[in-house]
């Protein structure tokens, strides 16, 4: 699983865009009926890989910050501990830096700024991504 992970992530420089893989681990499905009952049509034991793939258009208002946020010692972390690979930030901060702009992405969330310490899980509409980079 871990190899079909590493294949299936890309990034992708064009004239005018950024398209990136970021895939994920999720539950394969089950190929036996009393699995299919008890954990929901999802296999127990076995995983599969589900791609996440993104595209970032450079007039977009992520393009207004890009920073290098990887953690220090990264090669020796990642050595030591496992890791994603070097973290690049994408943003767009407001009123001086305390908040992230926000995007109306739906009616639900239409918010003109999110704090920083707002987790995505309840504003989905700050202007942040983070992108992991290997060498």
């Amino acid at each position: 699983v871990v190899n079909e992970i590493k294949a299936s992530q890309y990034i992708y420089v064009r004239e005018n865009s950024i398209e990136y893989n970021q895939p994920i681990l999720q539950p394969a499905k089950a190929n036996t009926t009393l699995a299919a009952c008890f954990c929901c049509g999802n296999s127990p034991t076995d995983l599969t890989v589900r791609d996440q793939i993104s595209i970032i258009y450079f007039d977009d208002i992520l393009m207004d910050n890009i920073r290098n946020d990887t953690r220090p010692c990264n090669p020796l972390l990642s050595f030591c501990c496992g890791g994603r690979g070097e973290e690049v930030r994408l943003e767009s901060k407001v009123m001086g830096g305390w908040c992230y702009r926000g995007r109306g992405l739906s009616a639900c969330c239409c918010v003109p700024c999110v704090p920083l310490g707002c987790p995505e899980c309840l504003c989905p509409c700050a202007a942040k991504r983070t992108i992991f980079v290997e060498d």
